[in-house]
């Protein structure tokens, strides 16, 4: 297949994806989703669209084309485009210092952040900020933080791994920094991030099923509600995103939009950068690095007679989106040339880094990668997973094909992710054949593993007879991370008299069982619970723990002045420190807890989970370390790509 319209027959493809519809339906029963909606188009105009399932169960409603899903970190493919918007009108440099549009950022773990990250450092993940997930979205869909105060939890994160500074020296994927562009685009273009996106990216490209607040939720009616089916039956989730309470996430995780709304995005990104690499030709210049002739061959001759009579495409800087990167190889035994760009994965088919960012592992057996003995194809795309929905969109330049996949589940394996991979192996008729079923189940049985493997280490390390703790004495207002409040408040329901609630907000409220010395735990010892409390990121087992702090460690009744809480596995446990009046917590009372007992201190209960600055390379369990040249330094990578709320 060349990139000639007159020598793409869309007939056979579209018989080819037909036919994978068959697979598409065992992929829903697989990952146990209600509704599976997928497309296909080429340039502007969709060939094949097909939905499975419901996207409203308790009414029997099904999902189509133009159905609302939330989409998870494939937001951050519209939010690198509005920086592109702003970067070519001038109002916003690529490598502008973030503190140049909001004066208030400053790490204070990392002063060199506040000084020198740029906003393509934001957008490539290499601040160096941690990510705290857990923290940003407490259980049952409510928010973790104030919106207002986002960045006060942004310039207390932890910065470092053991190796120290992580700033422009590891990849290090953070949704928390990723929010820092709303606040730019907010504060260069006068208005805030959801309406800019409105006005400047989804009304002129005629995006209708692209809802950007709780205005557009309410008053749309083709939504796709998020579900986990426990013991036979679907049980709603309470996601919570899209709201003005989460309005800090739209940016990274917030969106929700449509198979129909999704393609269209994609061929007006490959239009633009069409557009872009013909000027570049006509001007002699150099075009981008790793991308072949053919790529700009269907843009030059196709993408602007396809697109001709349209409107204005208001897309910009799309070349330089696709440019500036951060590897992330894979030893799968093919030069894949795997980066993350900005806001985007670039891969090379065949690889095995198709899954990377999605809710499955990457293939356990080489037989499992599509495309083998099949002409490579570059691929531009993200995969996003949140509380009960995956979303996978990639666009192939080459040829001018986008494909896209929601769904209303994200179970024990990624529907969008392998019904995209479906798609592809039919568009391309790739060899040899690929039954991606199969690939999926051993996905699906790894990541049950991982959850029998992190209650296993819970229960290890659980002794509820050293348990020695009054409840009158933990009760109170808890404060960490500059935003982060945490309530410890009395009750009857566990066997502790106790439960914890997050941001004040009454929905988050999860009892706390006895778990150890000066220790409460509230994780679910069910798969299916985590899932339909929205604790999706909540997949180690001391994020479901907290360890309290006495003024005197050595003494068994000394008064309680704090909680330790280790909310990722990759960082070390946070101090909360407790509040000893009715007045608000103040920088001074915190920093005189923190510097007796340390902020931040690694966890004498859980292992260490290493990051390395070797040359490695992914290695088929979804973490993945690697280093490149970039610019005239070497920098070395490691990405947490067990993420799930990508």
């Amino acid at each position: 297949m060349n990139g000639s319209s007159q020598s793409i027959s869309q007939d056979p493809i579209r018989k080819r994806l037909e036919a994978a519809i068959r697979k598409i339906e065992e992929v829903k029963d697989v990952c146990e989703v209600p509704s599976v909606s997928f497309g296909v188009s080429y340039g502007p105009n969709p060939i094949f669209t097909h939905s499975i399932g419901l996207r409203d169960v308790k009414n029997g409603r099904p999902a189509d084309e133009h159905t609302s899903y939330h989409i998870g970190s494939c937001a951050k493919i519209f939010t690198s485009a509005a920086i592109g918007i702003l970067v070519d009108e001038g109002k916003i440099s690529w490598q502008d210092p973030v503190r140049k549009h909001l004066d208030d950022f400053d790490p204070v773990e990392d002063r060199e952040i506040g000084k020198k990250a740029t906003i393509r450092d934001v957008c490539r993940h290499s601040t160096g900020l941690a990510n705290p997930n857990a923290v940003l979205m407490a259980p049952h869909g409510a928010p973790g933080i104030k919106s207002e105060e986002y960045m006060k939890m942004i310039n207390a994160l932890p910065t470092a791994n053991e190796h120290g500074q992580r700033f422009n020296s590891w990849w290090y994927y953070s949704n928390a920094a990723y929010g820092l562009l709303g606040l730019i685009v907010k504060a260069a273009a006068k208005v805030d991030f959801a309406t800019f996106l409105r006005t400047r990216i989804c009304n002129p490209l005629g995006l209708k099923d692209t809802l950007l607040s709780e205005h557009d939720v309410t008053n749309n009616n083709n939504l796709a509600h998020p579900y986990v089916k426990r013991d036979g039956e679907w049980h709603k989730i309470n996601n919570g995103l899209t709201s003005e309470g989460h309005s800090h996430t739209l940016p990274f995780l917030g969106i929700r939009s449509s198979v129909s709304d999704m393609l269209l995005f994609g061929g007006a990104v490959m239009h633009r950068y069409a557009k872009e690499q013909k000027s570049q030709s006509e001007k002699n210049e150099t075009s981008q690095p790793g991308v072949s002739g053919s790529d700009r061959l269907w843009g030059l001759g196709q993408a602007l007679g396809l697109i001709a009579g349209s409107k204005e495409n208001p897309l910009r800087q799309i070349s330089y989106i696709w440019k500036s990167h951060w590897t992330r190889p894979c030893d799968d035994g093919f030069d894949n040339k795997t980066a993350y760009m900005l806001g985007w994965l670039r891969t090379t088919m065949p690889t095995a880094a198709l899954p990377l960012l999605s809710y499955n592992f990457y293939p356990t057996k080489k037989e499992y990668i599509i495309g083998r003995e099949s002409p490579p194809q570059v691929l531009y795309g993200h995969s996003g997973c949140t509380n009960g929905s995956v979303a996978t969109m990639y666009v192939i330049p080459q040829t001018g094909f986008a494909v896209v996949a929601l769904s209303n589940a994200a179970d024990a394996g990624d529907a969008s992710n392998s019904t995209v991979q479906i798609l592809l192996q039919a568009i391309y008729d790739l060899g040899p054949k690929v039954d991606l079923i199969l690939s999926l189940k051993d996905s699906r049985e790894m990541k049950l593993k991982q959850h029998e493997d992190m209650i296993s280490d819970w229960k290890r390390h659980r002794d509820v007879g050293k348990y020695n703790c009054d409840a009158e004495e933990l009760v109170g207002t808890y404060y960490g991370l500059g935003a982060s409040i945490i309530d410890i408040k009395e009750s009857n329901k566990s066997d502790s008299g106790l439960a914890v609630v997050f941001g004040h907000q009454t929905a988050s409220m999860c009892q706390l069982d006895r778990f150890n010395r000066d220790s409460l735990s509230f994780l679910p010892m069910d798969h299916k619970e985590i899932l339909e409390r929205a604790m999706i990121d909540w997949d180690y087992w001391t994020v479901g723990v907290f360890r309290f702090v006495r003024e005197d460690e050595t003494q068994l009744n000394s008064p309680i002045v704090g909680l330790r809480w280790k909310w990722d596995q990759y960082e070390d446990s946070t101090l909360w420190v407790k509040q000893t009046d009715k007045d608000t917590m103040t920088d001074d009372q915190y920093n005189a807890v923190a510097k007796k007992h340390g902020k931040f201190l690694k966890d004498p209960w859980a292992e260490l989970v290493p990051t390395t600055n070797d040359n490695g390379h992914c290695n088929g369990n979804n973490n993945c370390n690697g280093m490149e040249k970039v610019g005239d330094h070497v920098t070395y990578q490691t990405a947490d790509a067990t993420i799930t709320a990508a």
